[in-house]
């Protein structure tokens, strides 16, 4: 083989794969393409192999010989199983400015790319009909979930986030960074996602959502959020809003004791975030008019359906915040003629 792989796999090679793709994209043989790309990444350039696959999947979506999602499903479980998968996707220092919803095969895709293509054809199919957009969703969910059982990125069991636990917590850390623009996928399309998805979809997202929420670095999501428009701002809180209900109706339709805790888990994560940006925004929050207090307390009436001695004392602290810092907000008008002091003496 010659010093430089890339000199025989060129733009030739390329366009012979994307011709038997052609060929045999109904036939088993596909998936010996898929994995034909998955074993080249032992072996070759990352780069070209990603260019190569970026060519398949644009083609697949182009001349819509995928339009259940099954073709490209099948191309990110097979290069998921790749056993550095998650190494592939390096540099892990994700930053804030690189996140955006609607380019994220931009400057995130560039350095991010494997994860930054599944994400971008989610957020593609979020607009779209219900196969595809189901499909979609669950290989995001699938792959979310072979990361967070994967041994190597467990972390110390007695820390309930990313903010401790070690080594294994920082390689969780740095795996929910990588799926962070799902976070401004689903603020942006938050109307979407609450009202539109079917319940199975809405739980599936939204477990990918907790998933990076749980373990992403607090900084970044500081960074990422305190700059977006409010309109972002209060997407992503109406998705938390629908996140626990969604989480709590699953709870209540199967009573076992697993889903209590998913759900109290759940809980716990939107709790955290409430709470620092309770303790954060003061300014914004405070300021009259501003729709986002409204927003954020919406979250918090939703947080009050859990009563569990696990999850309650968490919740009393967060709104030991809000009474103490925002009591003029508190006195203002919260809808159902009610001001939001009065639901709050009314959850109480």
């Amino acid at each position: 083989a010659p010093q430089n792989r890339a000199a025989w796999f060129g733009a030739d090679v390329g366009r012979v794969l994307l011709e038997l793709a052609q060929e045999h994209y109904r036939a088993p043989d596909h998936m010996l393409l898929h994995k034909f790309w998955r074993d080249l990444l032992h072996v070759m350039d990352r780069g070209v192999v990603f260019s190569h696959v970026a060519d398949h999947v644009h083609f697949l979506r182009r001349n819509a010989l995928d339009a259940k999602f099954k073709r490209r499903a099948s191309l990110f479980r097979t290069l998921a199983e790749h056993e550095r998968f998650v190494a592939l996707n390096v540099p892990h220092d994700v930053r804030a400015d690189e996140v955006d919803a609607d380019a994220v095969l931009g400057a995130f895709g560039r350095r991010h790319f494997l994860v930054a293509l599944l994400l971008d054809e989610v957020n593609r199919e979020l607009d779209g009909p219900v196969p595809p957009r189901g499909k979609a969703i669950d290989t995001l969910r699938e792959l979310v979930e072979r990361h967070d059982h994967d041994e190597r990125f467990l972390a110390d069991p007695n820390h309930a986030s990313a903010a401790g636990g070690g080594a294994g917590a920082t390689l969780r850390t740095h795996l929910a960074n990588l799926y962070f623009p799902l976070l401004a996928i689903v603020a942006n399309k938050a109307e979407l996602v609450v009202d539109k998805l079917t319940r199975g979809e809405r739980l599936h997202l939204h477990k990918c959502v907790l998933f990076v929420l749980k373990n992403c670095s607090r900084q970044l999501f500081a960074d990422w959020f305190f700059v977006q428009p409010q309109r972002m701002q209060e997407g992503l809180l109406a998705a938390l809003e629908a996140a626990v209900d969604v989480f709590r109706r699953d709870m209540e339709r199967t009573l076992e004791a697993e889903e209590r805790d998913r759900w109290t888990t759940v809980c716990l994560v939107i709790d955290e975030v409430v709470y620092m940006l309770a303790a954060t925004l003061v300014e914004e929050l405070s300021r009259e008019g501003n729709r986002l207090f409204g927003a954020l307390w919406a979250v918090v009436r939703a947080l009050f359906a859990n009563g569990t001695p696990r999850f309650v004392p968490h919740l009393y602290a967060t709104v030991h915040v809000l009474v103490s810092t925002y009591r003029a907000p508190l006195l203002h008008h919260g809808g159902d003629n009610n001001a939001y002091g009065e639901q709050l003496v009314h959850e109480l």
